[in-house]
C-alpha cells in the first residue's frame, strides 16, 4: 500500500491534487491511502509523535507558518528516504 500526504495551505490546491491522484489510481489500480495537511507544523508534529509514515509527500513550498523547505528538513530527521515533491503556485 502506498501512503501519500498532501501538505498545502490552500484548500483548492489540496483538492486539485487529490482529484488528480484519485483519477490516476482509478485508471491504475493500486492500493493507497491519502492524508491531507493544511499546515507544515501538523505534518511535522505527526512525524514527531509517531503518527505519520509516508512513502510520498507533496509539499507546498510557501506555507503559512513554517515553510515547506523547513518542514521537509524536519520530516527528514524521522524519514530520511521519504520521497518529497515540492509544489507551489504563484
Amino acid at each position: 500500500m502506498l501512503r501519500i500526504a498532501i501538505c498545502d495551505d490552500l484548500p483548492s490546491e489540496r483538492e486539485m491534487l487529490s482529484r488528480f491522484l484519485r483519477s490516476y489510481f482509478a485508471a491504475h489500480p493500486y492500493e493507497y491511502v491519502l492524508t491531507e495537511y493544511d499546515r507544515g507544523e501538523t505534518l511535522v508534529d505527526d512525524y514527531e509523535d509517531g503518527f505519520a509514515s509516508f512513502d510520498l509527500i507533496f509539499l507546498d513550498i510557501f506555507l503559512d507558518g513554517i515553510l515547506g523547505m523547513e518542514a521537509a528538513r524536519s520530516v527528514r530527521r524521522f524519514a530520511p528516504r521519504v520521497l518529497i515533491v515540492f509544489l507551489t503556485t504563484t
